[in-house]
């Protein structure tokens, strides 16, 4: 590309931005080696394991509920959605991120029509778990969950651009290669604009 005119490639580069991932690429080559280096049944094993977890400590907490289309599938996988009472599932989300460092998916997912059915129609969250989450991780995340329930936030939480964040938000962001000045630039949940 020049500043009078462009000269396009031919199919295929064209189609390709920028250089190619190669770290990306090896990453996924040595994490598919490591996969296939597992005794047969072993991470599908790992991965019942933890669901059942994850679900058995969500079901001593008083409010709250597993969301499921089939609460009889014998051969679930490894993702979990739940509700917390009436708590907005956002709240949640950013509480479990911001307070315990737990990533978790809030919203409708895509499925809205299918949530309200199951009686999840302001949304749900869904946690994840798979080769890599240690027990521990599902125990912080049960935890985590049921200080919500106890105590609530100890951060202020308010909605911005459509999402919950901790409002007024004081603790320092990890220098990371100028990523924190980017991110003073840039509104949460709103991708920046040219």
């Amino acid at each position: 590309m020049r500043a009078d005119r462009t000269i396009w490639q031919p199919a295929p580069a064209r189609h390709e931005a920028g250089s190619p991932n190669v770290v990306g690429a090896i990453s996924l080559a040595e994490a598919c080696e490591v996969l296939a280096a597992l005794p047969a049944g072993a991470l599908e094993a790992h991965e019942s394991a933890l669901r059942a977890r994850l679900v058995a400590g969500l079901a001593v907490l008083d409010g709250v509920r597993v969301v499921r289309i089939w609460p009889d599938s014998g051969e679930p996988v490894g993702v979990v959605t739940f509700t917390v009472g009436e708590h907005d599932p956002g709240l949640v989300a950013a509480y479990l991120a911001a307070e315990h460092g737990i990533g978790v998916r809030d919203g409708r997912f895509c499925a809205h029509p299918l949530l309200a059915r199951l009686g999840a129609a302001d949304g749900a969250i869904r946690a994840s778990v798979g080769v890599g989450t240690p027990s521990e991780a599902v125990d912080r995340l049960v935890a985590g969950v049921a200080a919500f329930l106890a105590e609530g936030p100890g951060a202020r939480y308010a909605v911005q651009d459509g999402c919950w964040v901790v409002a007024q938000d004081t603790r320092p962001l990890i220098p990371l290669h100028g990523l924190d000045r980017l991110a003073s630039t840039v509104a949460a949940c709103r991708p920046a604009r040219d």
